[in-house]
């Protein structure tokens, strides 16, 4: 059987598939809209919205996994050393990446 890999920024790295961290393997989730969920003052007058909600009809298909219930990802315990290292320099990049724009998003940029 092939090795399963995956290409993290140009490299090829040793990879497992994991059940998805969007959908907790489902393959659906709330509408993108739904932010961190909704509580009970979102269903206050409204019983039908909350028998639709809790039936799953305002779900949608994983913007993760696209409904394949798992995702790839890069398989550290395969890795050599200097693929761990490149790994967590991108990682490292990509968090100083988000924190510069997320940053500049709350400043009005």
């Amino acid at each position: 059987m092939a090795r399963l890999t995956i290409d993290f920024h140009g490299e090829t790295l040793p990879a497992k598939r994991v059940i998805c961290p969007r959908c907790d393997g489902s393959g659906v989730h709330d509408p993108e809209g739904y932010g961190d969920g909704l509580d009970a003052r979102d269903f206050e007058g409204d019983e039908q919205f909350l028998e639709d909600y809790l039936s799953g009809a305002h779900d949608v298909q994983c913007s993760e996994c696209k409904g394949a219930n798992v995702v790839i990802v890069v398989n550290l315990d395969e890795c050599t050393a200097k693929q761990r290292d490149y790994y967590h320099e991108c990682k490292a990049a990509e968090a100083q990446d988000w924190a510069e724009r997320e940053g500049e998003r709350r400043a009005g940029c």
